[in-house]
């Protein structure tokens, strides 16, 4: 089928492969911040911000793993709880046996309020930039919905600026896609990677794509430009964007170093893990289109404490519910370092993590709670500040779990390549 017919065919499928995706029941629309994850939930108001609002009653204690059902779930369909709870069902693929684990998130789910615009853009701005070498590419790009995960994460912005973020996400994959590829046919150190790397390097530094410049060079000199455009903080956030996406970058040539996924050192792991997650330069964009005034967060050390502890989060998630993946295509997966590294069973290692995960958000949340003692006059000048980004770093960690529940990037044959929330 010639590229130009079976693209349009797609197009054509797409609404229907949309409604394919299973929804998510009311009961889990509403769910708050507490600050002890599984040990003794208080019912608490989170800080004042977008997104906030009084819980209409005590959460219930979080269920144990002994309470789940294991018939609940195919292997890697996680279940979300009214009480936060999130169950995930895990094959062993060593030894052929399945398991059931869960992490806690008590935090509110919201969704955008125009999704079906906020698709379609999402789709138009990759067409336009002809991202795709064959059908296959795009019918994965479609299946993952990262439209989904922006409206999640994102639901607190008007439609142009979730579009702008969910740009970003397009380019996430399909940069790691093709810096995939090219590592499998230039096993060691790929010459591709590393020129694409020092194009978009240059292009972060104000260079303009040029006529032998891939496709994906000119999408991300796009999604630069509208990225300054969309800052509202003279140009602060903007700046911080493009130093989290040069991190990204370098930290690709990292990640593309640790082969093979099982013998790689669990703390070099993590180091990489943390450039490579996708999860600040997000953020960032969000902050300067909320107009939040950034000054207060670039060098007090509870928030940059916070914002690191989302990207914590954001990775243990990643790699939890990416685990049957992972596993089946031989991808890095923290959990399976740390098994090897520390002779632990796949079960072991991934309670484990998942108690790991439940901690970086306890922390979060309790620091978020102290946040006026701790700051003091600067939280009396700041508080709704700071609050209003409390509550996009929250927004980044609920809205990446409520898309794993849904999302075919878990679920369908092939990786979907993005790994940052």
């Amino acid at each position: 089928m010639k590229k130009g017919v079976a693209m349009s065919k797609i197009r054509q499928d797409e609404a229907a492969r949309s409604r394919s995706v299973p929804a998510r029941p009311d009961d889990f629309t509403i769910t708050f911040s507490e600050p002890g994850l599984g040990i003794r939930p208080v019912a608490l108001a989170p800080a004042a911000g977008f997104g906030s609002a009084e819980p209409t009653s005590a959460w219930p204690d979080r269920r144990s793993d002994r309470e789940l059902d294991p018939s609940l779930g195919d292997a890697g369909s996680p279940i979300l709880y009214p009480d936060g709870t999130v169950s995930f069902t895990v094959h062993d693929f060593q030894i052929g046996t399945n398991f059931v684990a869960s992490f806690h998130c008590p935090l509110y789910s919201r969704r955008h309020a125009r999704p079906a615009e906020l698709l379609d853009g999402h789709r138009v701005w990759a067409r336009a930039f002809d991202l795709f070498a064959d059908d296959d590419d795009y019918a994965r790009f479609c299946a993952a919905r990262f439209d989904d995960l922006v409206s999640a994460q994102r639901h607190m912005l008007s439609l142009e600026a979730a579009l702008v973020v969910s740009h970003l996400m397009t380019w996430f994959f399909v940069y790691d896609d093709i810096q995939e590829r090219q590592d499998a046919r230039n096993l060691g150190g790929s010459t591709d990677t590393h020129r694409a790397v020092r194009r978009h390097l240059e292009v972060l530094d104000g260079d303009a794509p040029r006529a032998r410049d891939s496709p994906t060079l000119f999408a991300f000199a796009d999604l630069l430009r509208q990225a300054r455009q969309l800052d509202a903080s003279d140009d602060e956030w903007y700046r911080r964007t493009v130093e989290h996406l040069r991190e990204y970058l370098y930290g690709t040539l990292g990640e593309g170093s640790l082969d093979p996924p099982t013998g790689a050192n669990t703390a070099l792991h993590w180091q990489v893990r943390q450039l490579t997650a996708g999860v600040p330069p997000g953020c960032d964009l969000t902050a300067g289109a909320l107009r939040i005034v950034p000054s207060f967060g670039t060098g007090d050390v509870f928030v940059r404490r916070m914002e690191q502890l989302n990207i914590n989060y954001n990775v243990w998630i990643n790699d939890l519910l990416g685990l049957n993946r992972d596993q089946r295509d031989g991808l890095h997966n923290t959990i399976l370092i740390l098994r090897n590294e520390f002779g632990l069973s796949l079960e072991q290692a991934t309670r484990m993590s998942a108690h790991h995960s439940d901690q970086e958000l306890r922390a979060f949340l309790n620091i978020e709670r102290e946040l006026p003692r701790l700051l003091g006059e600067t939280w009396r000048s700041e508080a709704a500040n700071i609050a209003a980004y409390g509550e996009v770093l929250k927004g980044c960690m609920r809205g990446l779990v409520d898309w794993t529940a849904s999302s075919h990037r878990y679920l369908a044959a092939k990786d979907m390549s993005l790994r940052g929330g």
